[in-house]
């Protein structure tokens, strides 16, 4: 394992200390680890990073202790040019749970990362405490059997145009994920002065790691979910639409759901303050208040 102090969640409390280890397939993970107590495990959605959670991070520091990993392909992480599917992330997560020894873990997923704490699932439950669902859904493609998600071509076309112009791309993106009652420029200038953004991620893992969202499919897990889970969406999310949450929230047997009423798809950044509390009460609940 490699160790540096590294600047990912700003001074405020103290750097995290940011690390790698080596996945199965000999891929170096990186990885930050700030505070201590009952762990908390932050997975990020495409395109970002570990950054993203910089504020969440920093809320939860000072009375947990919070790992946040970059996926293969994102961030600081190595980017091979082969598997990306969702279930090579979630062997990632899994193998930095197993190599860090922790237990009574709450895994928060956003995006992306929600489909990766899925798929993960079978093979951490044993280290599980809870789950935190932000943005997420158990199937980003529609078929004729799950209407609340986007259409195929919705995820070839992205991919199509990240080819093409990268750059643009991106910041296309990242405008799409607030609502129109949110303010897009406030929130982009607000991820930018906060550093949330972090390194941009390379070019084939975001291109495989979108093939692998267009075909995911892990509605099969939600029934057998048994720890309990927190399902966080935005009621004018259009990337991952709301009903992919409530969809999961109805199935999963020991469930929650909190609708943020404006929001987009990126509540981590632009209703940081009102997720964290969300967040709060629900780790309060798994872990009680000692």
């Amino acid at each position: 394992m490699k160790e540096r102090v590294g600047t990912f969640c700003g001074p405020s409390k103290g750097n995290p200390v940011m690390r790698f280890f080596t996945a199965n397939d000999f891929v170096n993970i990186h990885y930050a680890d700030k505070g201590a107590g009952r762990p908390l495990v932050f997975i990020h959605g495409w395109s970002f990073c570990g950054a993203v959670w910089k504020r969440q991070v920093d809320c939860f520091s000072g009375r947990y202790r919070c790992v946040v990993p970059d996926l293969r392909g994102h961030g600081y992480s190595d980017a091979p040019s082969s598997r990306y599917d969702i279930s090579d992330l979630a062997g990632d997560v899994s193998a930095l749970l197993s190599f860090m020894e922790l237990r009574e873990v709450v895994l928060v997923g956003w995006s992306m990362g929600v489909l990766v704490a899925l798929s993960a699932h079978a093979i951490v439950k044993e280290r599980l405490a809870g789950m935190v669902f932000i943005s997420g859904t158990p199937r980003f493609t529609a078929t004729d059997d799950f209407s609340c998600a986007l259409p195929p071509e919705e995820c070839r076309g992205l991919a199509l145009r990240f080819r093409r112009n990268r750059e643009k791309t991106l910041a296309d993106f990242r405008r799409m994920m607030f609502s129109p009652l949110e303010s897009s420029q406030r929130c982009l200038e607000a991820m930018e002065r906060n550093s949330l953004i972090g390194k941009p991620p390379d070019t084939i893992g975001a291109i495989l790691s979108l093939d692998s969202l267009a075909t995911a499919d892990l509605r099969s897990v939600l029934p057998g979910i048994t720890v309990p889970v927190l399902l966080v969406h935005g009621a004018m999310d259009c990337i991952c639409l709301p009903g992919a949450s409530r969809h999961m929230a109805d199935v999963i047997p020991c469930s929650s759901l909190c609708v943020l009423d404006d929001a987009g798809h990126a509540p981590v950044i632009s209703r940081h303050a009102e997720l964290n509390s969300v967040i709060d009460n629900f780790l309060e609940g798994v872990y009680g208040t000692d």
